[in-house]
């Protein structure tokens, strides 16, 4: 017989359940093939590692805002170079910024 009572214990049961991940897929559904670089330093960047994302490669970039956006079709020698640069914020508005990415 279904009671109030019983519908929300199980409920809460469910929503306190914490969420595994395994170690090489994270919960949106990326698998991070270098990286994160941590990019604290930087006044946009929060880190930035690449990625598969449903089947394409890219950058994903988690700005400081807590928003990550992957940039599909990015590659390795771009992500290089942002590693490698002096000012990441800057080489990203130079480089990516305009290019479509996907907010995770």
């Amino acid at each position: 017989m279904w009671s109030p009572r019983a519908f929300l214990a199980k409920r809460r049961a469910k929503q306190a359940a914490p969420v595994k991940a395994t170690p090489f897929r994270s919960v949106r559904g990326t698998v991070p093939l270098i990286g994160p670089v941590d990019a604290s330093n930087s006044s946009w960047l929060n880190s930035f590692s690449y990625v598969i994302h449903n089947d394409d490669y890219g950058i994903a970039i988690t700005f400081k805002d807590g928003v990550t956006c992957f940039y599909p079709d990015t590659t390795g020698d771009q992500f290089d170079a942002l590693k490698a640069a002096p000012s990441r914020g800057t080489w990203v508005h130079e480089n990516i910024i305009k290019n479509k990415y996907i907010t995770l």
